[in-house]
């Protein structure tokens, strides 16, 4: 027996309203450069532009459908070619134009992941990655209705003046480092990347340079298995309902977030021994890969099974 025409109608507007409903993703430029932040989506919804051109002092308000999932970052140092090509030193998508159109960065670049409505729990998920290196200091910001008691997650730090030169990138006719990259970048070795035999949370702590950026943005992930608590969060993946959002590029600071002090020596390519703080814990099973994407996977997982023990214990 078919169901009813008002049973049919009923169901449809439900669809039609859980796909009309949307987030503001605000877009902020406060570099003293103009940047081309890139988009990429990473569900089955896709937004208008994957790439765009802004200002310094500009911002872009994007209405983001409540059930997105994606990246943004910034590409920096672009240039319009005459032959009509389009590229950027860091953070290129390499398609040769604004428009990112499915492309992810090129590493070094630091990017915000976002998980909305969660299943459709009502719960967004987001973070600040340091995983596949940084070129900009950059922060999620929670706004408007809900978002009081949301937390702001990121970098504010510009980890580019102190990068080990080790992890430097430097553009010729550019004052100073203009990126800083990750150790599995800079020397493509499993100990850094978290692969193979290093594929566990055992086998694959921090190093002398994941500790360099986490000193600097404890509110951020800096390598595959990075799940150090803060601010009583098991994971740095944080949960707001109900809230917009901004993504701010070069922030002047970032709430409560204290900026530790340049280390004395620069690490060496001899000191690439995985350190043993005990601010690295242990907090999740053995896992085989280091993407960015798996890793936010894994921490939305670990925010819905803390939340739900919660509820059965109380």
């Amino acid at each position: 027996m078919g169901a009813s025409p008002l049973l049919l109608t009923i169901l449809t507007l439900s669809f039609f309203l859980s796909e009309t409903e949307s987030v503001s993703l605000q877009i902020v430029n406060k570099c003293n450069d103009t940047i081309w932040p890139g988009i990429l989506s990473t569900g089955r919804v896709k937004l208008s532009t994957t790439g765009f051109t802004l200002e310094s002092g500009a911002s872009l308000n994007l209405s983001v459908p409540d059930s997105w999932t994606g990246r943004v970052w910034a590409r920096t140092l672009c240039n319009q070619y005459s032959s009509g090509n389009f590229s950027c030193f860091t953070a290129d998508c390499g398609t040769g134009k604004v428009e990112c159109d499915g492309n992810g960065a090129i590493p070094p670049a630091t990017f915000a992941e976002f998980e909305l409505n969660n299943f459709g729990s009502g719960v967004d998920y987001y973070d600040v990655s340091l995983v596949t290196g940084f070129n900009l200091p950059m922060v999620v910001e929670p706004r408007g209705a809900g978002s009081n008691h949301c937390i702001s997650s990121g970098c504010s730090a510009d980890l580019n003046g102190d990068c080990p030169k080790e992890l430097r990138v430097a553009r010729e006719g550019s004052q100073g480092t203009v990126a800083c990259m990750t150790p599995c970048t800079a020397f493509n070795n499993s100990r850094f990347c978290c692969t193979g035999e290093y594929s566990t949370p055992a086998s694959c702590s921090g190093t002398v340079y994941t500790d360099y950026f986490k000193q600097r943005c404890p509110k951020a992930y800096t390598y595959a298995f990075d799940l150090t608590p803060y601010a009583n969060q098991t994971t740095f993946t944080y949960s707001c309902a109900t809230a917009n959002y901004s993504v701010v590029f070069c922030p002047i600071s970032l709430p409560a977030e204290t900026q530790a002090e340049t280390p004395a020596k620069e690490p060496t390519v001899s000191e690439q021994v995985p350190s043993k703080s005990k601010n690295h814990t242990i907090m999740i099973a053995s896992i085989a890969s280091s993407a960015g994407i798996i890793i936010f996977i894994l921490a939305v997982v670990a925010g819905l099974w803390s939340s739900r023990r919660k509820r059965q214990q109380g």
